[in-house]
């Protein structure tokens, strides 16, 4: 038998968030240093992986992860205390040039979950429970990758998705920007305090360097201008 599939055989999408989560400038580092890359990449990684989530989907992409959950509250929680964990790795880390940006942007909608494909859809995907575990299909997952340029460095953006839809006894989220840093971390290697005034100096250093090497990054400076006052009014919220 060749290739099939049969769209019609999905059944409803679910209605689940999604939340695309990545490193700022990897193809940048990559193409001067796959050591550094390397290091940020895994870090950020096991930043994600190693949360205590449930009821939480994650799906690895590179230097980012899809996560995606059915309620509001697991996909906050994860976000929170990943953040934490990668700001806690980001201000104690001695040399500018080992630290990495991080941010995320979140959307809300209906989702097709490769793992629910049957055998009436597709009689060869279903038998690869693995491989078809790892798919999303839907329009929040386009939301959320692409509105993440939408969120400051260090930050997450809500699409408006998220703002305008919610379960049924949940309250959409209000904002564009969403206020990690402002909730007690919960992280699961500890949690995570740092005073809002030192990260937003360790940030100004961040850029400062960031500055200094960007004809070597190709970083741009009118970009490095743009992220460094995003990221000055989303820790002055």
């Amino acid at each position: 038998m060749g290739l099939y599939f049969d769209a019609s055989k999905l059944g409803s999408p679910t209605d689940a968030y999604v939340a695309w989560i990545d490193i700022m400038g990897t193809q940048s580092v990559m193409s001067t240093s796959v050591d550094t890359a390397s290091n940020f990449i895994f870090k950020f990684h096991e930043a994600i992986a190693s949360q205590n989530m449930t009821n939480v989907e994650l799906l690895p992409v590179l230097d980012g992860v899809y996560a995606t959950t059915l309620s509001l509250q697991p996909i906050l929680d994860l976000i929170r205390d990943a953040f934490w964990s990668l700001m806690d790795l980001f201000v104690n880390e001695p040399k500018l040039e080992h630290r990495f940006a991080f941010r995320a942007a979140l959307a809300y909608g209906p989702i097709y979950f490769g793992k629910n494909v049957s055998s009436q859809a597709s009689r060869n995907l279903s038998a690869l429970s693995a491989y078809k575990s790892s798919l999303l299909v839907g329009i929040p997952i386009i939301q959320a990758y692409l509105s993440e340029r939408k969120a400051p460095p260090f930050g997450v953006y809500v699409h408006e998705s998220a703002r305008a839809f919610a379960p049924a006894g949940v309250t959409p989220l209000h904002f564009r920007w969403w206020k990690w840093y402002s909730q007690q971390s919960m992280a699961q290697n500890g949690p995570v305090s740092i005073p809002t005034a030192r990260i937003t100096k360790e940030v100004d250093k961040y850029f400062d360097s960031a500055k200094k090497f960007s004809l070597m990054t190709e970083y741009e400076i009118d970009r490095i201008d743009v992220h460094r006052k995003m990221a000055s009014a989303f820790f002055s919220l």
